[in-house]
């Protein structure tokens, strides 16, 4: 793909685009009462009341010991852009991008070319001890897992995360081989 498009740059995006459009949609869903749902946002809406993945958490029903935020950076993750390299080249091209919509063929497919801009963001996140904003969100998606697909309780939520943080939180591991 990447030899492909240095050539014709428009097989690159015609890749992407494919990517990017939905697969399939959500069947018609059905509420307790038995009322179809078909709007795209009721849909989503009944989906969210169900599985609650949005909610709103008081800070003050956490321990006083819990010290929430810590100003330590997490620089003794070792690893090189050799290991970075070697987990751009392992990523799984079937999985699915997160919300920042850099799907993992991208990052295998360019792995050469990323490396170097992915190490520094690493070191610089870990140094800091800051996440870029965009790898704190998830895409959340709805499994359908059996029987009746307008039964909301019949589907389950999967998480999509950014892989270049997944790709990141697994130097961590690499670290601790090496000590």
């Amino acid at each position: 793909m990447a030899k492909l498009a240095k050539r014709n740059p428009k097989v690159f995006y015609k890749y992407v685009n494919s990517k990017l459009k939905a697969r399939s949609t959500l069947p018609d869903l059905l509420t307790k009462d038995g009322t179809r749902v078909t709007s795209a946002m009721d849909k989503a809406n009944m989906l969210n009341n169900f599985f609650n993945v949005f909610t709103h958490e008081e800070m003050n029903h956490f321990p006083s010991a819990l010290n929430l935020k810590t100003t330590e950076a997490l620089d003794n993750i070792v690893f090189t852009e050799a290991d970075v390299l070697s987990l751009l080249r392992k990523l799984n091209v079937r999985k699915s991008p997160g919300p920042d919509n850099i799907h993992p063929r991208v990052l295998k497919e360019c792995a050469d070319e990323l490396v170097s801009p992915l190490y520094t963001l690493f070191r610089a996140s870990l140094s800091a001890g800051e996440l870029p904003q965009v790898w704190k969100v998830a895409t959340i998606s709805p499994i359908f897992k059996k029987g009746s697909r307008s039964d909301v309780s019949n589907y389950r939520p999967i998480s999509l995360t950014s892989v270049c943080c997944k790709t990141m939180e697994k130097l961590q591991c690499v670290s601790k081989k090496r000590q």
